[in-house]
């Protein structure tokens, strides 16, 4: 293994058994720092044999005279040399922290295998191996450094002389420490699974090119699922890093995957950018920014913030003509669209020399956000398809085949067409032992009905259920789920030949592309009743589990536990009564009255179903208690499940400790028809939540126009005024940003004047929230501006927006804010929510019969400039004082729904906003939950 390309494939694979011994780590269980510690160790190898590979690749490129010293090479290909001693240090760590076979090892982590004495003698093999690649990339250096110079001769002593080794040293650990994210490894992997020719339409584009010659700063690439995104990054990145091998101009990328997005943070994020840029630009040492952060922060254990990497990135990407950054899968970056913007928008920051390549999927967030910028759709060509799913299922095909001969003449009869290719791959399912074939086509049917992405562990717990539940007695549904019950990962979908995948990482099972979906749902479609119904039945068994009648889970901890080990609660508990409209037989029916019989698991489902997205401390016990079966029922659009659920004797107005009846529900979930049937049985329209909400308030927040409207044909009153804020349904709709809303209450009769206690109005909240075809639509529905400090307000909002049109439309009561804006306003008695604290001023030393400082003390001013929304008083009761600090008292506050306990800050704000002038007189309360 002398050779470099021989070296290189070896590094290769050994970064490839490094990474899975890496990602095997993440799932074992105890350890505590000598887990954390080999982590490190793992991926600091990662780097060096990164670096090592690269400088490798350039001596088979460039040849002896400008590379490694042969002795260097002959220390890596060595029969005993440190490549082989590595591989087999890493294939040890791997065998003792693999998985187990089968299921056992999704439902539990795995525990710590290495005794003390182990894993000290195993951190000594790993530093000495390091310094022997380290080694190799210092005599690498010291050669590059010399190219233009005389030949180097005994390099040990020069290194020695010059003091290279320990300034290698310092740069790699400083390196390791900005960063030890690396992408090469799937960089690599994905590349080598690209077809040739694939993508080239892409790399040919007038798009591609212009960013590429750094004529566009900004090109954003969005793509549908399935149209091949990720392969193209991968031949991006390629074909960047061939074009500019030779410049000075850096290229870093990042692929994003939305199951790592808790790790995946804006600062880690830009770390690992920063970490690529370095290492291509500083081959021996750094700048002085980077050392000077890297003290700065290791002596004191601390990591550096977003803004310090920015700075020192800044200063990098100013030495360089420019610096190509490619973003890989943007969407999956973290939980909201809003947070991926954030992270584009702190690179573009980062110089006017940064080009940025951003893919990702379509959403309004993104629309709104690249509308300015270059845009280059990708799509799934044709060609491509066919140079991927075709090779893909016809090398499956012929792998089947068991001679020559064989092979040979089926070449000849390889169909043409994706379908055909589909029908066959659908025949060879078929052709396999009877049991086989009907677990494959479960399996395939599930997936391809299934409302979310199933994982193999939750098929491995649907089909357990499933078994379970044909040998189940009817009258006794409920039974315990166990281990030996599951059967194996590989069987579950084993026998799904080449139509369905599992992704290595995310251990999602799906169909191989979206024209195999596409393919079974038309050529299927008589036959999805069957697997809805399954999906149903099994959502219903799996909540009746004996597995959940342990008690209630007190603690945010134990909930984790619970959806680990029972992956398909949450799907059971969001769908199982997704089809039942469309699925009612009587059979289902009897499913569905067992399920609603038993306490517990009505319970659980209603838990689940309503837990919050967005995991917040104490996220576990955020669920209404004691919910009855009609409003639980009523989540699902099913009115004649709803209709013969009352007919049976369900309360219409059952609540349970949230207020919340059956009517809305339907109203904020926007269900059109539950609405229609439930009005018709008698609910009562008028009836309010813990909140003081009606069902067409809820249906206007949500921004349901059709449910609203369903509700005003019921009899709602437009015009309803909500507690004593004076809070009106046409704000509510204000407030959401339906336009189709608003529209409807005014034809409807709302009325365009009324004023909430704090002045404020329909026109106010949509011209102080920037919304000017809102806006305009009041206007011209009679709407009038108040002439008070909210009208006032509002006018400066719309005129900071830039909306210099809405403002010279805005009516008042015969005044004009032009001069207004100017003159003082008779103070007005401050409309303190009743359940905050009583808002303070400090005591007035000056100026006291001055009108211009006065001070808007209504609770819209805090959310100026962001959004309007109601304060957190009639949701939250006040308990008692429990501290105070400068500028701010802390009171204790319980929801009223659920009983969960927040400390809330009620504190001061000096002189924060433009309308107040320069008096540090007056202090004003805001209320932020903890």
């Amino acid at each position: 293994m002398g050779d470099p390309l021989s070296i290189a494939t070896g590094l290769t694979a050994l970064i490839r058994v490094v990474a899975k011994a890496t990602e095997y780590l993440k799932d074992v269980k105890d350890g505590g720092k000598e887990r954390t510690k080999l982590r490190d160790e793992l991926r600091s190898v990662t780097c060096l044999l990164e670096m090592l590979h690269d400088r490798v690749e350039e001596q088979g490129e460039s040849g002896n005279e400008d590379g490694l010293k042969p002795a260097a090479m002959a220390l890596l290909a060595g029969p005993d040399g440190p490549l082989e001693r590595m591989k087999a240090t890493m294939e040890d760590i791997v065998s003792k922290i693999a998985p187990q076979a089968g299921f056992r090892r999704l439902a539990q982590p795995f525990k710590w295998p290495f005794e003390k004495n182990d894993i000290l003698e195993l951190f000594r093999t790993i530093e000495r191996l390091k310094s022997h690649f380290t080694l190799v990339i210092q005599n690498d250096i010291l050669n590059i450094s010399k190219l233009t110079s005389e030949k180097v001769h005994h390099i040990g002593k020069q290194l020695d002389d010059m003091g290279l080794e320990g300034r290698v040293q310092e740069t790699e650990k400083i390196l390791c420490w900005i960063s030890s994210t690396s992408f090469w490894a799937k960089q690599s992997d994905i590349l080598q699974s690209v077809q040739q020719g694939t993508g080239q339409w892409f790399l040919e584009t007038h798009g591609f090119r212009d960013w590429l010659l750094g004529n566009i700063n900004l090109l954003w690439c969005p793509g549908i699922p399935g149209a091949g995104k990720t392969r193209l990054v991968s031949l991006i990145i390629d074909a960047v890093e061939t074009q500019l091998e030779c410049s000075e101009s850096p290229l870093a990328y990042v692929y994003f995957d939305y199951n790592h997005r808790e790790s995946q943070t804006q600062s880690a994020i830009v770390s690992s950018l920063l970490e690529q840029i370095l290492r291509q630009k500083s081959h021996l040492d750094l700048p002085d920014e980077v050392k000077s952060l890297y003290t700065s922060h290791a002596k004191k254990g601390t990591r550096p913030s977003t803004k310090q990497l920015s700075e020192v990135f800044r200063k990098l990407c100013s030495s360089c003509k420019d610096v190509f950054i490619v973003i890989g899968a943007l969407d999956e970056y973290a939980s909201s669209d809003e947070l991926a913007v954030e992270l584009v928008d702190t690179l573009q920051k980062l110089g006017n020399n940064v080009r940025l390549l951003v893919t990702s999927r379509t959403s309004t967030k993104f629309e709104s956000f690249f509308k300015s910028f270059a845009r280059l759709d990708i799509a799934a060509q044709d060609q491509d398809i066919r140079l991927f799913l075709l090779a893909t299922l016809n090398l499956d095909f012929l792998s089947h085949k068991l001679t020559r001969r064989d092979v040979r003449s089926s070449l000849s009869v390889l169909p043409r067409t994706l379908d055909a290719t589909y029908e066959q791959a659908l025949k060879r399912i078929r052709t396999q032992a009877e049991e086989d074939v009907e677990l494959a086509e479960t399996v395939i049917m599930w997936i391809l009905c299934a409302r979310q992405p199933l994982g193999v562990f939750k098929l491995q717990h649907m089909y357990g259920v499933h078994l379970l539940a044909l040998d189940e007695d009817e009258d006794d549904n409920s039974v315990l789920l166990e281990d030996e019950d599951l059967p194996p990962e590989d069987i579950v979908t084993g026998g799904c030949g080449s139509l369905a995948v599992v992704d290595g990482t995310s251990k999602t099972a799906r169909l191989v592309h979206y024209t195999a979906q596409d393919y079974l749902s038309r050529t299927l479609r008589v036959h999805l009743q069957k697997p809805r119904l399954e999906l149903t039945k099994i959502s219903l068994k799996y909540l009746q589990l004996l597995n959940f009648q342990e008690g209630p889970i007190l603690s945010d901890t134990d909930m984790v536990q619970r959806f680990e080990n029972f992956p398909f609660i949450d799907y059971a508990a969001r769908y199982w009564g997704s089809e039942l409209q469309e699925l009612q037989n009587e059979d289902l029916w009897k499913c569905l009255n067992r399920f609603l019989s038993k306490e517990v698991a009505v319970s659980v489902a209603s838990r689940v179903w309503s837990l919050p997205r967005h995991r917040c401390p104490y996220w576990s016990q955020e669920f209404p208690k004691d919910v009855p079966e009609l409003v639980l029922a009523a989540s699902f659009e099913a009115p004649d499940v709803l209709e013969r659920l009352v007919r049976q004797g369900k309360d219409i107005e059952g609540r349970g400790s949230d207020k919340e009846t059956p009517l809305i529900r339907s109203a904020r979930l926007g269900h059109v028809k539950n609405i229609a049937t439930l009005l018709r049985l008698g609910a009562n329209v008028s009836a309010t939540d813990i909140a003081g909400e009606t069902a067409i308030e809820m249906a206007t927040l949500a921004g349901k126009s059709s449910a609203v409207k369903a509700l005003i044909d019921g009899g709602a009153n437009v015009n309803t005024i909500n507690g004593t804020e004076g809070w009106l349904v046409l704000m509510s709709a204000v407030s959401s940003g339906s336009i189709e809303t608003v529209r409807l209450l005014i034809e409807s009769g709302a009325d365009v004047m009324i004023q909430t206690s704090w002045g404020e109005s329909a026109l106010s909240l949509a011209a102080l929230s920037g919304q000017e075809v809102m806006a305009n639509l009041l206007i011209d529905s009679g709407a009038i501006l108040p002439l008070n400090r909210a009208g006032r307000r509002a006018t400066l909002q719309a005129f900071k927006k830039g909306l210099a049109t809405l403002v010279s439309r805005l009516p008042t009561f015969g005044g004009d804010y032009g001069v207004v804006a100017d003159a003082g306003i008779p103070r007005e008695p401050a409309a303190a929510p009743s359940q905050l604290a009583q808002i303070a001023e400090l005591e007035e030393t000056q100026n006291t019969d001055s009108t211009d400082n006065e001070v808007d003390l209504s609770p819209a001013i805090i959310l100026e400039g962001i959004s309007y929304k109601r304060g957190f008083q009639r949701k939250y009761n006040q308990l008692n004082k429990i501290g105070k600090g400068t500028f701010a008292e802390v009171f204790l506050y319980a929801r009223k729904m659920t009983g969960v306990c927040y400390a809330v800050n009620i504190s001061t704000i000096n002189n924060s906003n433009p309308l107040w002038k320069e008096d540090s007189r007056f202090t004003r309360d805001t209320s932020t939950i903890r």
